[in-house]
C-alpha cells in the first residue's frame, strides 16, 4: 500500500481502524519485557555456585537482579563503591 497514492478518506479510515487496534493492544495491561537473551531467576540459580566470592544478596538490589546484566545506567552498589574509592561523585 502506498501512503501517498490514498484518499484522504481512504487514510482516514485506515488510521481509525489502527487507532482502534492499538487501543486493543493496550487495554490488555500487558507489560511486556522484550529485551534480548534474559534469563529467568532459575536459570540465574544454576550459577550460584561459580560465585563463590559472592553472597547471593550481594547480586540483587530491590527488585533488581544483577546477574541478569544489571542496568543500563550502571550498578549502584558498584557506583557507591568506585565512588568512594576514586573520590568521584556516584552520579557519572
Amino acid at each position: 500500500m502506498n501512503y501517498q497514492e490514498m484518499s484522504v478518506d481512504a487514510l482516514s479510515a485506515l488510521y481509525s481502524e489502527l487507532t482502534a487496534q492499538y487501543e486493543q493492544a493496550r487495554a490488555k495491561g500487558l507489560s511486556l519485557d522484550l529485551s534480548r537473551g534474559k534469563p529467568c531467576a532459575e536459570q540465574l540459580d544454576l550459577l550460584d555456585g561459580m560465585f563463590t566470592c559472592l553472597d547471593a544478596a550481594d547480586a540483587v538490589e530491590g527488585s533488581t537482579d544483577y546477574r541478569n546484566y544489571g542496568l543500563l545506567t550502571g550498578i549502584p552498589a558498584a557506583k557507591r563503591l568506585f565512588s568512594d574509592l576514586l573520590g568521584i561523585p556516584e552520579s557519572r
